[in-house]
């Protein structure tokens, strides 16, 4: 996944520069460090729920990035498809790990 989000960040700042692409990136750190905080909340603190709550707002962050890629470019948003599936299912799997440790 971090493949196909550098591929695509190289390809909207060659295209468009850096100066047009400020809400894209700004939204793709976003995107990031709410990632990199869902390993911290999961695994270091054990919390599902806080696990869950991350992962819920990595889905709604890949939703605004994916209606940034759209806006820049509309073909490139199809290369978000498979993060925005892995998200979804990442989400269900952690209600359900939430579900069974109550």
């Amino acid at each position: 996944m971090y493949l196909i989000l550098s591929f695509l960040s190289v390809r909207i700042i060659s295209q468009v520069g850096y100066r047009y692409s400020k809400d894209y990136l700004r939204s793709l750190l976003f995107n990031y460090s709410v990632h990199q905080l869902f390993l911290y909340f999961f695994f270091t603190m054990k919390s599902p729920f806080l696990g869950f709550t991350d992962s819920m707002i990595l889905f709604i962050s890949t939703l605004i990035l994916y209606y940034e890629t759209k806006e820049i470019n509309p073909r490139w948003k199809y290369f978000l498809i498979p993060y925005l599936l892995l998200t979804v299912c990442s989400s269900i799997l952690l209600l359900i790990t939430l579900f069974m440790n109550l």
